[in-house]
């Protein structure tokens, strides 16, 4: 009897420790916002809030599934925002605000680094043009094509033996000046053997640096390889690697061309299983970086911001995000401070509070509709979006700085002629330098740029400033110098404009002249 009495007092106090334990692990878990999330299925992370006086309350948070994966973009109706003092949502009975503006944050900091393996054995298989082409598309995707504050900051890492590891280009969002830097990787020499392990860590440490004091980021690394570590002292780095990867919050992405070596061994660099990607030649490179670019991408497309109005103005408030995403559903709780608060929603505007235009409707004539501010000028009354630089230079804002790239009609344009022959036969260099939205203008896009010259007109009027015509002057700012179109005039010309002069010509095919890209929107 004894022993049954003590056998059911320790199962009885095993139930009460269990019961605290919950206790306790709710209590966290609701801290952190993921208290319904990791039963229901969404998890809400990366909380934290503004306060924008007299009653506003900005909130930043992401939206995941309970595997850390991104849902489907969100939309207002998936969202409520509860004022937890009445336990209703903000607006009911005509006090506070809904969710009127929901957006993505303005203050997002992207970071991504990019380890490139230069070995030896990437040389000697034939893959390193696969394996530059494949980054490109990793800069396009990330760099490229994403508007404002949602372009990734990007650095490089062209990684061999541990003397030869260098980062050839720090964060940067300029995709022109990223794509130059691997150009120039093509164009390299190999750098040994493969320090995986030392690579690896130094990309961790780089991307685990960056974005300190900022209040939203996303952090990301992509390491290709073609091999595992040759540098020695492997099983010691390999641990300390991934004690390193354990320590990080980036999403880890590890690429691999199929080889004669363990799989496993850079499978287990990933943050995730299915971060994980192997190509079964080189030729795939191009299709694996464009899948992983696409993950980062929507994992940077999973955070967003909402503004309420708040008529609480006393105490310690808080309001709960909740989320459904078609059925998957989960809840966060804020806590705000009312110091700065009156109550007063008169004086308050949602879309104001977020940070959104409130009206979405963008008029479909404006330059943002088709064309980078940050790169690219519209050309009036067309969807052409001309490249405010010649190749070869950057905009830093006020001017174009670097050197202009020369070069033959053929290299130009990319074809065979019979006085010349490019290097890489059907490849432009708007497309090597930029990518395959750009091409080389044709003689009478230059000829209507220019307004007053015809084909021919070697009499025209200057494009940046002074008499110039309506539509080309100020569009590009001082410029000088003659540049191929890619339309051939004869079997031994081709046709090409002197933008200082609006004139529009031809030369040699032979001759070197300087590139203009454009591309049309949108």
């Amino acid at each position: 009897m004894r022993s049954t009495f003590i056998s059911f007092l320790i199962f009885c106090m095993a139930l009460m420790i269990s019961g605290c334990l919950n206790d306790k692990g709710k209590s966290e878990q609701q801290d952190a916002g993921t208290d319904a999330a990791a039963e229901e299925g969404i998890v809400i992370d990366r909380l934290s809030h503004e306060i924008i006086p007299p009653a506003g309350v900005r909130v930043h948070f992401r939206v995941l599934d309970v595997e850390a994966n991104p849902v489907r973009i969100l939309t207002k109706k998936d969202v409520s925002v509860i004022n937890d003092e009445k336990g209703e949502p903000f607006g009911t009975g005509g006090e506070g605000g809904g969710v009127p503006a929901l957006g993505e944050p303005s203050n997002l900091g992207l970071y991504s680094v990019l380890a490139l393996d230069m070995s030896d054995s990437i040389f000697n298989a034939g893959a390193l043009d696969d394996v530059i082409n494949g980054a490109k598309v990793f800069i396009e995707k990330l760099v490229n094509e994403p508007r404002g504050n949602l372009k990734h900051n990007v650095a490089i890492l062209a990684f061999g033996s541990s003397s030869k590891t260098e980062w050839i280009s720090d964060f940067n969002n300029n995709a022109y000046e990223l794509k130059t830097v691997l150009e120039e990787l093509r164009i390299g020499e190999s750098r040994g053997g493969t320090d995986l392990y030392g690579s690896y860590m130094k990309s961790l440490s780089k991307i685990d640096s960056a974005g300190k004091g900022e209040d939203m980021v996303e952090k990301f690394v992509a390491i290709l390889t073609d091999g595992t570590h040759e540098a020695g002292n492997e099983e010691q780095m390999r641990k300390d690697a991934l004690s390193e990867k354990s320590a990080s919050d980036a999403d880890i992405f590890s690429i691999g061309i199929k080889g004669n070596y363990e799989e496993e061994k850079i499978e287990e660099l990933a943050s995730k299983k299915e971060y994980f990607a192997l190509a079964d030649k080189a030729s795939s490179l191009t299709t694996v970086f464009q899948d992983v670019a696409e993950r980062a991408d929507a994992v940077t497309h999973s955070n967003y911001v909402v503004g309420v109005c708040t008529p609480v103005e006393m105490g310690d408030p808080t309001l709960t995000i909740q989320v459904d995403v078609d059925g998957r559903t989960g809840s966060a709780t804020v806590q705000y401070s009312t110091s700065q608060l009156t109550g007063d929603i008169t004086q308050c505007d949602e879309d104001e509070i977020a940070g959104v235009d409130g009206d979405t409707d963008t008029d479909s004539d404006s330059d943002t509709d088709f064309c980078d501010q940050d790169t690219e000028v519209r050309q009036p009354e067309t969807d052409f979006c001309w490249r405010r630089c010649p190749l070869g230079q950057t905009w830093d804002g006020d001017s174009c700085e670097g050197t202009k790239i020369r070069a033959d009609w053929c290299e130009t344009n990319g074809e065979n002629h019979d006085d010349c022959y490019p290097d890489n036969p059907g490849v432009s260099r708007c497309e090597q330098y930029l990518d395959s939205r750009y091409r080389v203008p044709t003689a009478e896009e230059f000829s209507v740029l220019l307004e007053e010259s015809e084909l021919g007109n070697m009499d025209g009027k200057k494009c940046n400033g002074g008499d110039g015509p309506t539509m080309c002057n100020g569009m590009f700012g001082s410029d000088s110098g003659w540049y191929w179109s890619s339309s051939l005039y004869d079997v031994y010309y081709a046709w090409n404009a002197l933008f200082s002069y609006g004139s529009v010509g031809y030369d040699y095919v032979h001759n070197a002249l300087y590139v203009r890209c454009v591309r049309t929107g949108p």
